[in-house]
C-alpha cells in the first residue's frame, strides 16, 4: 500500500475543489448568457401578446432588442423594464 502523506493530501483535495468550483462558474456563466436573450416567440409567451404586438413593442423601442439577421434577440432585463414601466402606470 502507498502512503502519502496528509499535506500532498490536503494539496491535491484543495486543487480539486478548486477546478470543480471554476467549471461550475464557468456553466453558470454559460447558462446566464444563453437565458439572457430571448426570441420573439419567446417574448410572445412572457407576455402573452401576439407576434404582431411584440414586433409593434420592438419596432417602438418600447422593448429594447436587436436583429441578428432576421431573427430578434430580446434582452430579459428589456422584458423586465416593460414590465415594470407598465404596472407603475
Amino acid at each position: 500500500m502507498i502512503q502519502v502523506s496528509p499535506v500532498i493530501l490536503l494539496i491535491l483535495t484543495a486543487s480539486i475543489i478548486m477546478v470543480l468550483s471554476y467549471k461550475i462558474q464557468e456553466v453558470k456563466i454559460m447558462e446566464n448568457t444563453s437565458e439572457s436573450l430571448v426570441t420573439v416567440e419567446e417574448l410572445c409567451e412572457e407576455l402573452m401578446i401576439g407576434r404582431n404586438a411584440a414586433y409593434s413593442l420592438l419596432a417602438s423601442n418600447q422593448i429594447k432588442g436587436f436583429r441578428i439577421g432576421r431573427i430578434w434577440k430580446i434582452p430579459r432585463e428589456s422584458i423586465r423594464q416593460y414590465i415594470q414601466k407598465q404596472s407603475k402606470m
